[in-house]
């Protein structure tokens, strides 16, 4: 039976998912998705708005995902002041792991 994922962690799936089809969509455009819809006719002036919101979104979903804090230690889980690491398996903070659940561990950690 698997686990049940807590609230966190499913924020964090859905941020890395945003994340991910912001990417993707981003080297579709840049690989010629531009050069297909100008081939239907579409403005330039609807090619520019198109890709600034794509841009947008990219730089959004990428802060969006940095943004992401450690749901033991409430810290950026991915970044401290020195160091960046965004496909770390351990809060950079507080050395937290990556999909536990939280409430067990604060149950069982020693205070």
């Amino acid at each position: 039976m698997p686990t049940k994922l807590a609230p966190a962690w499913i924020d964090y799936r859905s941020r890395l998912a945003f994340l991910l089809v912001a990417l993707v969509g981003l080297v579709l455009w840049a690989d010629g998705v531009d050069v297909l819809l100008r081939d239907l006719s579409v403005g330039d002036a609807a090619l520019h708005a198109l890709a600034a919101a794509w841009l947008t979104a990219t730089a959004a979903s990428v802060i969006r995902y940095a943004a992401f804090r450690c749901p033991f230690c409430g810290g950026h889980f991915h970044w401290t002041l020195w160091v960046v690491n965004p496909i770390a398996h351990r809060c950079l903070h507080c050395g937290f792991q990556k999909w536990r659940d939280p409430d067990a561990a604060r149950v069982l950690s020693p205070r």
